[in-house]
């Protein structure tokens, strides 16, 4: 047990891998409408996927640029090189899926006709 929490991403892993088998187990043994269902995941995948795009945000303009202008020289290079890359690649992985999720949920939307 002690394996997969030895890493906070091999934890989250797992735990996302339980809750996916889960909802999964569920969808297939309930009566599930199915089109719902989807819009209800795509629109927390939009709302999750937003509040870390933005947090992102939060982090880079208030934490990561007062750090790095307080740091010395060696320690603003290991900012630079090891936690930089990291926000800047989480930043825009979240951008994209916050992107293509909206366009999923208002492509999915029916267009209601004004009477």
């Amino acid at each position: 047990m002690g394996s997969f929490l030895s890493s906070p991403m091999r934890a989250l892993g797992v735990g996302l891998a339980i809750s996916v088998a889960i909802i999964v187990i569920w969808a297939v043994f309930s009566p599930v409408d199915r089109i719902g269902f989807t819009s209800f995941l795509l629109r927390w995948l939009h709302v999750f996927s937003g509040m870390i795009w933005v947090g992102m945000i939060w982090f880079v303009n208030f934490i990561q640029l007062s750090a790095v202008a307080e740091a010395e020289p060696p320690a603003r290079a290991g900012i630079m090189k090891l936690v930089v890359p990291r926000v800047a690649t989480t930043f825009r992985h979240f951008s994209h899926l916050t992107i293509i999720s909206g366009v999923l949920l208002v492509s999915r939307s029916p267009v209601q006709a004004k009477t």
